[in-house]
């Protein structure tokens, strides 16, 4: 292997593997005014197979830190079989947990493979939160010419079709469990 050491104690080590061991800060510049700087993780296995990625890792005292991985999804033979996905982990009892994916149709799973353009799934009870910190906190779901609310005002969860407590096409339930509807 080759091993360059400066002054400072910053060096470069490079086994007979091709692996660089840097011992210093690592720094990619480049002046690219409307252009691009990158870094290139490239695995550089031909087409035929699905089983390759390029990763990012991290570490913490020696120990996994979490990892980003980039996978084929189909054998690269072709531009139209050239589709990735981007896997994201983090590190739990010192093994790397995928937290989420980003599939090639660009759906987002977070603890699980997507089939949705956003898919959630754990095992406790409570899948998502959301918190606004106003007095009315909502979701809207639209479609080409609908627009769906659901949310929370005051001490009342709603849902229907205008946004909070306005309008009278709401179902409300307060914190007593009272129902209202058009209310």
């Amino acid at each position: 292997g080759v091993s360059i050491q400066g002054a400072d104690g910053v060096g470069l080590l490079i086994n007979k593997a091709g692996s660089a061991t840097f011992g210093g800060d690592v720094t990619v510049s480049k002046s690219s005014d409307g252009g691009d700087s990158s870094l290139t993780i490239n695995n550089s296995a031909s087409h035929g197979s699905t089983d390759e990625t390029a990763s990012l890792k991290f570490q913490q005292a020696g120990y996994t830190g979490g990892k980003i991985v980039s996978n084929r999804a189909f054998n690269y033979s072709s531009a139209g079989n050239r589709d990735s996905t981007l896997q994201f982990y983090t590190s739990q009892n010192a093994t790397d947990t995928l937290a989420m994916t980003i599939d090639a149709n660009q759906n987002v799973g977070i603890g699980v493979s997507p089939s949705y353009p956003l898919h959630v799934e754990n095992a406790g009870d409570t899948v998502a939160y959301f918190k606004s910190t106003d007095n009315n906190g909502q979701i809207a779901v639209v479609d080409d010419d609908t627009t769906a609310y659901f949310g929370a005002n005051g001490s009342r969860a709603f849902m229907g079709t205008a946004s909070g407590l306005a309008g009278n096409t709401n179902l409300v339930v307060d914190s007593n469990g009272k129902v209202a509807i058009g209310h």
